[in-house]
């Protein structure tokens, strides 16, 4: 669970984000690299490449069609006590729900090439 209560926590909770995201970055690059033959690396790589720039420019369009579908009324201070609508839970647990699908597909689809 990431906390926020603070910028140094929010900072900290970043900072292992980041890394980690960059170690998985590193990892398919080492998998692509032992697993394509010399005369085939530049494909792989630039194909690597274009799924990695559509998966950045869908998956947030995708993410902010479902929090605005599913909003939830909030009371806020900060607003001088008007009444603000947020993403409600439900929006997450569908973002997560179908990047879920999308990942076991792509996990079925990359056994199948594969072979």
């Amino acid at each position: 669970m990431i906390s926020h209560h603070d910028a140094i926590q929010i900072a900290i909770n970043l900072a292992i984000i980041g890394s980690g995201l960059f170690l998985l970055n590193v990892g398919q690059i080492n998998i692509n690299t032992a697993s394509t033959p010399i005369e085939f690396m530049g494909i792989s790589f630039g194909i690597n490449t274009l799924f990695r720039f559509i998966g950045s420019a869908i998956g947030p369009a995708f993410a902010g069609m479902f929090m605005q579908a599913n909003q939830t009324i909030a009371s806020s201070t900060y607003y001088e006590n008007n009444i603000i609508s947020l993403p409600s839970a439900i929006s997450f647990a569908n973002i997560f729900f179908c990047m879920s699908i999308l990942a076991a597909v792509t996990i079925y689809l990359s056994v199948i090439v594969k072979k």
